[in-house]
This record gives structure tokens, C-alpha cells and sequence, in this order.
């Protein structure tokens, strides 16, 4: 009996899961992301500048440009944060 219902709520589960994920729009789907322009003294970088490639024997080295950020105001752009905007 046990059983049966927790078989019951697992395909329950799969099926919303697979409903919500169907509803969900992919990159194709969804509009361009329109950033607003650079405020006055930020830099904008993406997540691909971060470290230097490949990556060598020693583990990630951060790029020239990384380092020279440390510590200014800067917008990051990659996959994460278009992500993220699109949620807002």
C-alpha cells in the first residue's frame, strides 16, 4: 500500500515537473535582452574573461582584465545573469 502511493506521487511529481519545464521559455523563445547603457565608471565583463584558457597545469589563472577590475564597479554578462534578469 505504502508502496503504491509513493509510486503514485513520484509519477505526480514527474508529470508537473515535465508540465513546468514545457512552459518554460527556451533561449529561441525568449526576447532579446536589452541591457540599459553603462553607468559613468563601470566596466562590463563577461564570465568567459574571467581566467585565461586553457586552463594549465596549475588550476585557473585570472586574466589581466579580471585583475584590473578588483575592487571597481562592473556588470558581469553571461548565461547566469541573462538568466537571472529574465526572472525579474
Amino acid at each position: 500500500m505504502y508502496l503504491l502511493a509513493a509510486l503514485a506521487l513520484c509519477l505526480s511529481s514527474a508529470v508537473f515537473a515535465n508540465s513546468a519545464i514545457s512552459q518554460t521559455p527556451n533561449a529561441e523563445q525568449a526576447a532579446p535582452l536589452v541591457l540599459p547603457p553603462l553607468q559613468a565608471g563601470v566596466t562590463e565583463i563577461r564570465f568567459r574573461e574571467f581566467y585565461d584558457l586553457p586552463i594549465g597545469p596549475r588550476g585557473l589563472k585570472p586574466t589581466q582584465k579580471l585583475l584590473a577590475l578588483n575592487g571597481k564597479r562592473v556588470r558581469i554578462l553571461g548565461p547566469t545573469t541573462s538568466w537571472a534578469l529574465s526572472r525579474l
